[in-house]
């Protein structure tokens, strides 16, 4: 049964609904829910709804009923009470809303927070009452869960950029003191190189003053006699000229002092370059992080060359220097030249490799630049060392021939 409010008033004619007369009681447009009286409804001209225009069928139209004052009067009192309570329920909705926002102190949302649990718990025990107050009390909750545990990680964050930051110091120190180290080597290494250039002029200078090792003796003519005819000189054979080319009379041995000098610093430096050559090489070869297939190759050519160094200028000097004959001369020239082709191409490719200058602000794009610096400074040394001991032979020689 459909009824309306005793003051309710037709929104035509603006007079009060009455039950006693039919002119003037509630009736409702079945198409469009809207409540006029009787009386204007049948006084219209078209059968379309004066408020809305929708056509209805006068036929259809409902009779209401007029709705006790008495029980309408419950009915307010109790819609007041409902909105009391609704009421409450907004201005803790309000509350919550104004305590979500950050920078809002813990002690405030809690105190709201506990509020709203005593009031809901005073509440009827319906899930469906009270719906966008339990919605977000549930979501004022966990969006303070997630603010603590985004506390948290901001925490966690601030803490491993302190340890990047420590860490990033470490590694510059670290870099710093490589610098300094790698400076240190360097300027060693330029101090090797200088020591040796002085010893190479010494030597030179040595090999300026045996150039003439034959001592002059004035020609005096003792006898009143004239001086028989010279015969025809003998042919001196193939031994004779190979050990005079060595200064190396045939009776009573004379040892040359610069020979075993010399290959000494040949053999000395032959093994740095070892060294530096198969550690370079052990690492080309394990961890694969050489620049080119070139500066690879390069390097185990001279680890090849410093151990063939190494290995005839100690056989040179004890079967041919010690214990000199006409094969071991031949064989003394042939590795005397072909180490210094070995030397001249390892020294020449190398620096080539790296550009022909000390590369130790590069190390980007080489892995090991100082050990391939010392690698090229000795290559060099020792080259200039062979170049030294092949021409004070070849010197040597063709003093000795004439």
């Amino acid at each position: 049964m459909l009824v309306v409010h005793p003051s309710s008033r037709c929104d035509i004619c603006l007079e009060p609904y009455s039950t006693s007369d039919l002119a003037t009681s509630p009736h409702a447009i079945a198409e469009c829910g809207h409540i006029f009286c009787f009386r204007c409804l049948h006084s219209l001209n078209t059968s379309t709804c004066p408020l809305c225009r929708q056509v209805f069928d006068p036929n259809r139209v409902k009779k209401l009923h007029i709705g006790n004052p008495s029980e309408q009067g419950n009915a307010e009192r109790d819609d007041t009470e409902q909105g009391v309570v609704y009421n409450h329920a907004d201005s803790l909705l309000h509350r919550m809303s104004l305590v979500s926002a950050e920078g809002v102190p813990e002690v405030d949302v809690v105190e709201v927070v506990s509020e709203v649990q005593e009031w809901l718990r005073s509440q009827p025990d319906d899930p469906t009452s009270h719906v966008p107050l339990r919605a977000a009390f549930d979501s004022l909750q966990r969006y303070k869960a997630l603010q603590r545990e985004s506390e948290r990680e901001k925490a966690e964050c601030r803490r491993l950029r302190d340890q990047l930051r420590n860490s990033t110091l470490t590694t510059d120190h670290g870099s710093r003191t490589s610098r300094v180290v790698d400076d240190s080597l360097l300027t060693r290494i330029e101090e090797i190189e200088t020591k040796h250039t002085l010893e190479l002029s010494q030597l030179r200078s040595q090999l300026q003053n045996l150039g003439d090792p034959q001592p002059r003796y004035l020609n005096i003519n003792t006898n009143s006699l004239p001086p028989r005819p010279n015969s025809f000189p003998r042919a001196m054979n193939f031994d004779t000229h190979m050990r005079m080319g060595h200064s190396r009379p045939l009776h009573r041995p004379r040892l040359t002092p610069w020979i075993p000098v010399v290959f000494s610093l040949i053999i000395f430096c032959s093994i740095i370059e070892l060294s530096i050559s198969a550690w370079l090489t052990s690492r080309f070869t394990a961890y694969h992080n050489y620049f080119s297939i070139a500066e690879r190759d390069r390097t185990r050519f001279l680890l090849f060359t410093s151990a063939w160094t190494i290995v005839f200028s100690s056989l040179y000097i004890l079967f041919f220097y010690l214990h000199g004959s006409a094969l071991g001369s031949v064989v003394s020239h042939i590795f005397l030249f072909l180490t210094w082709a070995f030397w001249t191409a390892g020294a020449t490719s190398i620096t080539t490799v790296l550009s022909g200058e000390l590369n130790r602000n590069t190390p980007n794009v080489f892995a090991y630049p100082v050990q391939l610096n010392a690698l090229q400074g000795f290559a060099w040394v020792i080259e200039a060392l062979v170049t030294f001991s092949l021409l004070a032979v070849l010197i040597r020689s063709i003093i000795a021939t004439r």
